[in-house]
């Protein structure tokens, strides 16, 4: 007796739905037999989302850094590896580094050299995830630092001696020699006869160190033996004739053409 091919095609199809079903409860039985506890669940996440201060690190040649200092970092960033940005104006890279945050809560990345006064922020990433940053710039003043002398010039310890920079013009690319020129003024209170100030031009804040220092009224002048340094990385100062303070001139590259009063150093 022959078979009907409408019937057969039928009969093929059954089977093979039949048998799609009973894969699919096959697998769908096997999967109810797995214990949860052979399963992980990975999340990926990064070690923190608050905002990290970023600064200059270490003390300046000619305005160049080559270090920047992160802080407040949370113990969950502890010893992760960092890479770091630095970037100017519309976002021109100026220098790269990288390190690990250890575990102190403060980083100091070694960077190839950049201009810390043209530094807009810095990106960070760290364990490849990026961080928010907030930039804080250079300080614009040197460290300033005095002591009481005796009436032979000597150091007089039971005496104080305090100092502030009470103002600053900075005149910059001064022509000729260029490169900038800042005048400073510096007032001393000192319960000695005289006082000796050391101003320090490599603290970390300040952007460069002078080649060249002045002042038009001759209220201060150099300890006895002192030679100034080149560059001026530190400049130490006297009371000429008993003022409570002097009004400082200094050059990143030298004297401008147009100064007429006295020269300091070198």
């Amino acid at each position: 007796m022959s078979t009907h091919p409408h019937r057969t095609a039928t009969r093929v199809a059954s089977i093979l739905v039949a048998i799609t079903i009973a894969l699919v409860a096959a697998a769908s039985a096997a999967h109810l037999t797995v214990n949860a506890r052979d399963h992980e669940t990975a999340s990926l996440v990064p070690c923190t989302t608050t905002t990290l201060p970023v600064t200059v690190s270490g003390s300046p040649s000619g305005g160049n850094y080559t270090a920047v200092q992160i802080s407040t970092i949370p113990p969950a960033c502890n010893n992760l590896p960092v890479r770091v940005v630095v970037y100017g104006a519309v976002g021109a890279q100026l220098a790269t580094g990288t390190g690990t945050t250890g575990t102190t809560g403060t980083a100091t990345i070694t960077t190839t050299s950049y201009n810390g006064t043209a530094v807009v922020g810095v990106a960070i990433l760290i364990d490849t995830w990026g961080v928010h940053t907030t930039w804080t710039p250079p300080s614009a003043l040197p460290s300033i630092s005095c002591i009481a002398l005796n009436n032979g010039r000597q150091e007089w310890k039971k005496h104080t001696c305090t100092v502030t920079i009470t103002g600053t013009t900075l005149y910059p690319n001064s022509t000729p020699p260029g490169g900038d020129m800042m005048n400073f003024t510096f007032n001393v209170t000192t319960d000695g006869a005289h006082w000796r100030v050391t101003i320090n031009f490599a603290s970390a804040g300040f952007p460069w160190n002078p080649m060249w220092a002045g002042q038009y009224n001759n209220d201060t002048q150099k300890p006895g033996g002192y030679v100034c340094p080149s560059p001026i990385t530190s400049l130490e100062l006297e009371d000429n004739v008993a003022f409570w303070g002097s009004n400082v001139n200094i050059g990143q590259l030298g004297a401008p053409t147009w100064w007429s009063g006295q020269t300091i150093c070198p």
